[in-house]
């Protein structure tokens, strides 16, 4: 059974719930905005029938799925971990970063990690990447004149970066769908996103973030981000209560 089978309303609840995994599918026939107004409209609701375990509910991203490929510290970890005849579960239990996170990097769905994570990844495999390695993999995420474009499990509390900056949450699609600017954030996702009940996969997927202490270069920087981005910024274009940033 396809999920064009199934009423769209149960194929959203079915995906955000975190029972499977599903390697190499896309609920690409679905929009963030379709699964948001969804999940909005029934958040209160009971859970519907029950329907069939075919349709995928959490999707992870592999190595093969995007074309771009993963950055120089994304092959070398998969290398690595492989080396060392791990999975993906394994280096998670002994590094303390999740498994999302490792996919993310392995894929090439995360180019450039913190450095906290890429350090307990280090320490994890007892084996650390050549200076070239990660000169490579932070100078292709430099933004000129702004700072380093770097990446993030948004689900990791134990990973938030406790930075100033502009930060971007992505769906499962990489489609950009909320910006934000704030002081601290970890404090501003774990005090104001996580209890919203859009905070999930697949609608907040992912997430990176560029440090910027100046109050006003973030404001700034955030207006014409949400402007660019028009329809794609779902969250915002929603007015999602924000709170203070």
């Amino acid at each position: 059974m396809s999920p064009h089978d199934i009423a769209p309303r149960y194929i959203a609840l079915f995906l955000l719930t975190p029972d499977k995994i599903c390697p190499n599918k896309r609920p690409s026939d679905f929009s963030t905005a379709a699964i948001l107004k969804i999940m909005n409209q029934t958040s209160n609701e009971s859970q519907p029938e029950q329907v069939t375990s075919e349709i995928p509910i959490i999707l992870l991203p592999t190595p093969e799925v995007l074309p771009t490929g993963p950055s120089e510290f994304g092959k070398w970890l998969y290398e690595e971990r492989t080396k060392k005849g791990w999975s993906v579960y394994d280096l998670a239990s002994k590094s303390g970063v999740s498994q999302m996170a490792l996919y993310n990097l392995e894929s090439g769905s995360s180019q450039n990690p913190q450095a906290k994570t890429r350090d307990k990844l280090v320490e994890a495999l007892g084996e650390k990447p050549s200076r070239a390695i990660v000169e490579a993999t932070t100078k292709a995420a430099q933004v000129e004149d702004v700072g380093e474009f770097v990446d993030f499990d948004p689900h990791d509390e134990n990973n938030l970066p406790d930075e100033p900056g502009i930060y971007v949450f992505y769906d499962i699609s990489e489609r950009p769908i909320y910006v934000g600017q704030t002081q601290n954030i970890r404090k501003r996702i774990v005090t104001g996103h996580r209890e919203k009940f859009w905070f999930r996969a697949p609608i907040v997927q992912s997430a990176s973030f560029i440090k910027i202490k100046e109050v006003n270069r973030r404001k700034m920087i955030e207006k014409i981000m949400i402007r660019f981005l028009k329809g794609n910024a779902v969250l915002n274009k929603q007015h999602v209560d924000r709170g203070e940033e």
